[in-house]
Order: C-alpha cells, then sequence, then structure tokens
C-alpha cells in the first residue's frame, strides 16, 4: 500500500499534472487558442497551444507579480516625489485649458466675421 501512495502524492505534486488535471480556464484556453490561429499551419498552430497550454499559469502569475510591482513602485515614487509634482500637474492643466479656451473663442469670432463678411 505504501508503494502505490508515494507515486501517486509525487504525481500530484508535480505542477505538470496538476495543470494537466484540473485543465484550463476558459480565459486561458481562448488566449492559447489566439496564440495558435496566428500560426500558418496546423502543425504548427497545436505545437503553439500545447507549448501555451503548459506555460500560460506560470506566464499569468508573472504577468501578475509584475503588476503588483509596478504598482508597488508607483505608490512608492508617489509617496516621495508624486505628492509634490501633482499641484504642480494641476497648474500646468488649467493653463492647457485656459489656453485652448482662448484660441477657441479667436477661432470662432474669426469665423463669424468671415460669415458676416459673406452675408451682405
Amino acid at each position: 500500500m505504501r508503494k502505490l501512495l508515494i507515486p501517486l502524492l509525487a504525481a500530484l505534486s508535480l505542477p505538470t499534472t496538476v495543470n494537466a488535471f484540473w485543465g484550463l480556464s476558459e480565459e486561458e484556453k481562448a488566449i492559447c487558442r489566439d496564440r495558435a490561429s496566428r500560426e500558418k499551419n496546423e502543425f504548427s498552430a497545436k505545437q503553439t497551444y500545447n507549448y501555451c497550454s503548459k506555460n500560460i499559469k506560470s506566464e499569468l502569475k508573472e504577468k501578475e507579480r509584475k503588476a503588483k510591482e509596478r504598482e508597488i513602485n508607483y505608490q512608492r515614487w508617489y509617496e516621495e516625489v508624486g505628492k509634490d509634482k501633482e499641484k504642480e500637474c494641476k497648474r500646468k492643466k488649467l493653463a492647457y485649458e485656459q489656453a485652448k479656451n482662448d484660441v477657441n473663442k479667436s477661432w470662432r469670432l474669426q469665423s463669424q466675421e468671415l460669415k458676416e463678411k459673406k452675408a451682405p
């Protein structure tokens, strides 16, 4: 009985076996199908799908880890530098919007003047 139990536990502990046992989610299947559909022939598509199905979970975990790291780095930057820059950005944004409104007003005035000249 022990001889059967040890290989069974080892088989369940391997990540590839677990992924094959549980299968892929619908999102993961869609990603792999999309990657495989870019191939030129059926053989390459099948190889791409198989490779993707084996590695998609680790790729998504890595992507999620990088997103968390990016968020942490942004928060750290914001605490150190960003708060000071926020006021400056708001000031620049208001100045940009004011200049844009002034240009729009001048264009409207010019177009009205042209219409008035053509009308008489």
